[in-house]
């Protein structure tokens, strides 16, 4: 379930609505653009999202997932640095 809150934070820090329930591994938010959807193979429906934190799933996947919708909505996907935030490493 930390996964699943570390997600919710990165993508709200991103400036995305996502949220979950309490104790869930779901996180919802706003459907990302198709290319996203297509990589991740998000569940999907009425322009909602589904990201499952299942055993498995770990910061450096959610931070490639973050880094890949900020970059599909055009938003600069850097740290403080201004190195990229991520490396594409999977």
């Amino acid at each position: 379930m930390a996964i699943a809150e570390y997600a919710v934070q990165e993508l709200r820090q991103a400036g995305i609505a996502a949220w979950r329930n309490q104790s869930a591994l779901t996180v919802i938010f706003p459907q990302p653009p198709q290319k996203v959807c297509d990589k991740w193979q998000l569940a999907s429906e009425n322009e909602t999202s589904h990201l499952i934190c299942m055993p498995g799933v770990t910061k450096k996947h959610i931070d490639v997932f973050v880094y890949d919708c900020k970059e599909a909505i055009g938003q600069p996907a850097c740290c403080d640095n201004g190195w990229p935030a991520v490396a594409r490493v999977l």
